[in-house]
């Protein structure tokens, strides 16, 4: 008879949460429930149209902050995004295809730069809605070269070469665009490593403040 009872006290209950869910208005938003404690920080972080570009630059961290500013721009296309960065830069192009969503959307990007951000990091830190790029006061920001290495066939080498010649073309004029320094400006202070402090990022133009 026990049994029977907590049957049907478990049959109420689930009939009561279905036909909750039933009522919801059409137009509400629901969310999957984080896994983690980490994941609900980042869910309310996301709320608060806070976007993290952290660590290397890799194909599934680059999809991930693309999904995020597209999330974030269907919420509101007027609305500023926050991007946090933290990187040592990594693959060039799926870098360029964070920075080329940051252009595309119409939700202005804000860019910060936390701790460091260098090569790619710095190219997206540039690439933030002008006037509205930050730096905090001890980070460090550097540009360079893409850096390249080849090893096959001959006439693939050649073909590597070339491309790479290529992407580093287009990293100098987004650089360019940005810090309205030209073309030979910016291949002359990327020929080696240049690290600079928040002021000097802002006197070449990467950043508009120093926080």
């Amino acid at each position: 008879m026990a049994r029977l009872d907590l049957k049907m006290r478990c049959l109420v209950t689930l009939i009561f949460f279905m036909a909750t869910a039933v009522s919801l208005p059409e137009d509400a938003h629901t969310f999957d429930v984080p896994k983690s404690q980490n994941e609900l920080y980042f869910a309310n972080l996301l709320q608060q149209r806070i976007v993290f570009v952290e660590g290397k630059v890799e194909d599934d961290m680059a999809n991930d902050v693309v999904q995020q500013l597209l999330y974030l721009n269907a919420q509101s296309s007027t609305e500023p995004i926050h991007m946090y960065i933290t990187s040592s830069g990594g693959d060039v192009y799926a870098g360029l295809g964070i920075y080329d969503i940051m252009q595309h959307i119409d939700a202005p990007v804000h860019t910060f730069c936390v701790g460091h951000t260098e090569s790619m990091g710095a190219i997206i830190l540039a690439g933030g809605a002008a006037g509205h790029r930050f730096a905090f006061k001890h980070a460090r920001i550097m540009i360079h070269e893409p850096s390249s290495s080849f090893s096959g066939k001959t006439s693939n080498i050649v073909i590597y070469a070339a491309n790479a010649e290529q992407m580093k073309e287009t990293l100098v004029k987004i650089i360019s665009v940005h810090t309205g320094k030209t073309a030979e400006e910016v291949e002359v202070a990327g020929r080696e490593d240049n690290f600079m402090s928040p002021e000097e990022a802002k006197d070449f133009g990467i950043i508009d403040v120093v926080l």
